[in-house]
């Protein structure tokens, strides 16, 4: 029986979760230039990247920020 060292698992399950986020992040980019221009440079796509966590962080503030605005007793 081959014995494998302990951390050799984690080692495989780290190599698939790059694999699986590369090839997520490839997909990503190939529709970012289909839809925005095939003159779209990584880092053209990088700042959409950043703009659109920052929309959804403002989104989810103001969500948060209505929940918990105190209703008027009337």
């Amino acid at each position: 029986m081959i014995k494998f060292p302990k951390n050799y698992i984690s080692k495989i399950h780290i190599a698939k979760e790059y694999e699986d986020v590369t090839t997520k992040w490839d997909k990503e980019y190939s529709l970012f230039r289909k839809i925005h221009g095939k003159n779209k440079t990584l880092e053209n796509w990088l700042e959409y990247m950043e703009k659109e966590e920052n929309q959804k962080i403002k989104e989810l503030a103001n969500k948060f920020i209505q929940k918990r605005k105190p209703r008027s007793t009337y």
